[in-house]
């Protein structure tokens, strides 16, 4: 733009508008339009005789065509990027530059080791944590959930699945109960309720609210305590016994 304005700082807006057809037409008919054909561009201006000396001073008039130069020098430019982008879009893009580091596979190659073949890489979001399970404190929620659906996690996945259960099964539990029975029996209650479906700890978790556990204690009998016939006491003890009750006023 610096240069535009430097080269036509004298020009009136008309020119101007003449001049910059011009440009546009040498731009889409890449550099070069004949001279004759130059009223088709900028139509019939009043006094063009004038106005041609000082727009003709800024182009390049040979054999009969009309280019100017430093357009032309900027249409070059954009060939040679245009041909680029071109050649990079057919080998997949942008070429990627050198690191200057040998990758693993050729440095296997650098020191005779065969090339491993390349494997399909999971996408992030299907990726498990398969690294192995951190030792825990004990809790008795914990193994009591284990215990009851037979889990044994074995990597921080599984843990953390059962420590999300073992969290939601702490706000759920009342007080002063036994874990494994309130659990077992909650879960007993939900499979006799729906047979055909699988009690998991998840599924008890959201009817949690809908079981009881039957915590029944069973009634005790009373049993006859089985006397020993050398326990018993002998007939003289009871005459004594007889005796001393009727002088106290007991019998």
């Amino acid at each position: 733009m610096g240069d535009y304005f430097k080269d036509t700082r004298h020009f009136s807006t008309e020119e101007h508008g003449i001049y910059l057809l011009i440009l546009f037409e040498l731009w889409v008919k890449r550099g070069k339009i004949p001279e004759n054909t130059l009223f088709a561009v900028v139509g019939k201006p009043e006094n063009w005789e004038e106005k041609r000396q000082k727009i003709y001073d800024l182009l390049t008039i040979k054999d009969g065509f009309v280019s100017q130069k430093r357009l032309t020098i900027e249409l070059k430019k954009w060939g040679k990027f245009r041909k680029s982008k071109q050649k990079a879009g057919k080998l997949g893009g942008r070429p990627k530059k050198p690191t200057g580091k040998p990758t693993g596979i050729a440095n296997n190659n650098l020191q005779g080791k065969p090339s491993p073949s390349p494997s399909p890489s999971p996408s992030p979001s299907h990726i498990k944590d398969l690294s192995p399970a951190k030792s825990r404190k004990p809790d008795p929620v914990w193994d009591a959930v284990c215990q009851i659906w037979g889990f044994d996690p074995k990597t921080k996945s599984e843990q953390s699945r059962i420590g999300k259960i073992v969290k939601d099964l702490k706000i759920k539990l009342p007080m002063g109960i036994h874990i494994l029975n309130e659990i077992k029996g909650r879960k007993s209650a939900y499979m006799k309720h729906w047979p055909a479906i699988d009690c998991s700890p998840e599924a008890l978790l959201k009817h949690w609210d809908q079981f009881k556990a039957n915590h029944k204690t069973p009634s005790r009998k009373y049993v006859q305590p089985v006397v020993k016939p050398e326990d018993m006491p002998d007939e003289k003890w009871l005459k004594s016994f007889k005796k001393d009750a009727k002088t106290k006023g007991i019998g």
